[in-house]
């Protein structure tokens, strides 16, 4: 009886505390399957995939994967910025068992419908903000006046973009928490601002 008594107790702390799983993190610069080393996450993370698409014209100019540990909070989102040159998509997808793979996380679909929101556009490569008077008319969801910061880093190469546009609400509360990823000599690093300057088409 005491043996059983201890065995509940154990179960019950571990429950309290928590259980650190282990994710294989890995990057890889196309939707292909990338492999990586395993590493302990911290306690309640799960395995997440990272998404991200960006096209110009409708041609790929850059596209990303990474799996890696994160917060549940960020799993299964999905998001939209598009300005007067690219077009960025992202979506996870979490699993939360050791080393798992997330499955293909769920991209927004283009939505052309005009929304009556109009807001500025620019972008550089050259810092990490822009400016222009420049304005562009939103579609879909896109609802938010958005400034996005992206730079990737691998090798001997580092690319960076800022850029003024439209976006989803779900891709500046993504974008708020600056989410990055480090991995051997590979980062990524995001952020996205947005705010309530913008103008309503009449």
């Amino acid at each position: 009886m005491r043996s059983l008594l201890r065995f509940i107790y154990i179960l019950c702390v571990v429950a309290a505390t928590g259980y650190s799983l282990s994710c294989q993190t890995c990057i890889s610069s196309s939707d292909s399957p990338c492999q990586g080393t395993s590493e302990t996450c911290q306690r309640d993370d799960v395995c997440r995939t990272l998404y991200i698409l960006a096209t110009a014209a409708g041609i790929t100019v850059k596209e990303v994967k990474t799996i890696s540990c994160a917060p549940r909070k960020g799993c299964d989102r999905h998001g939209s910025f598009r300005n007067d040159i690219a077009h960025v998509k992202l979506g996870t997808s979490c699993c939360d068992t050791d080393d798992c793979t997330p499955p293909k996380p769920t991209l927004p679909v283009n939505n052309p419908q005009l929304n009556g929101v109009i807001c500025n556009t620019c972008t550089t490569i050259t810092s990490n903000m822009c400016y222009s008077e420049d304005t562009m008319k939103c579609t879909g969801d896109e609802y938010m006046c958005a400034s996005y910061y992206a730079q990737m880093s691998g090798g001997n190469e580092t690319i960076k973009v800022a850029a003024n546009g439209c976006a989803t609400k779900s891709f500046c509360d993504f974008g708020r928490n600056s989410p990055h990823f480090e991995k051997d000599e590979f980062s990524i690093k995001f952020r996205v601002t947005c705010t309530n300057d913008k103008h309503q088409e009449l």
